[in-house]
């Protein structure tokens, strides 16, 4: 795998970082639901 961290370009854009984990979603077959927010809104 290539060296990625040396490629990466110095910005003054702030650093994006996560928030805590509140759902955790674990698909357990092929069907769609139609439940989860990221793809359906």
């Amino acid at each position: 795998m290539h060296e990625t961290l040396s490629r990466l370009e110095q910005t003054d854009f702030p650093a994006i970082k996560r928030n805590i984990l509140e759902i955790l979603q674990v698909n357990l077959g092929y069907l769609c639901n139609l439940s989860c927010t990221h793809c359906h809104v």
